[in-house]
């Protein structure tokens, strides 16, 4: 499914085009048309840290995702970063 991810501070985006992808652990990723991960820095809100997709995704570039929040927790020591995440396909 495609979606993109919304800073939920801001409105801006932070993922414009990926589609979500399930792992194994129950997070999800996010892959973009660009051959990405798309990640999340540690502890800096609205930075991306994005890996290529040719590797399995990291710690970085995993995602809690319950509706249409998408939360990233990058390590036990960091805050939740949460975003919109708006999703469909094509009928």
């Amino acid at each position: 499914m495609k979606c993109a991810l919304y800073r939920v501070d801001t409105g801006r985006p932070f993922v414009a085009d990926a589609e979500i992808v399930p792992n194994a652990d129950g997070s999800v990723s996010f892959r973009t048309p660009d051959g990405f991960w798309a990640g999340q820095e540690p502890n800096a809100y609205g930075v991306r840290h994005d890996q290529p997709a040719t590797e399995t995704p990291g710690v970085y570039q995993r995602a809690t995702l319950q509706g249409q929040s998408a939360c990233f927790v990058t390590r036990p020591q960091d805050a939740p970063q949460g975003y919109y995440c708006a999703q469909g396909q094509v009928y």
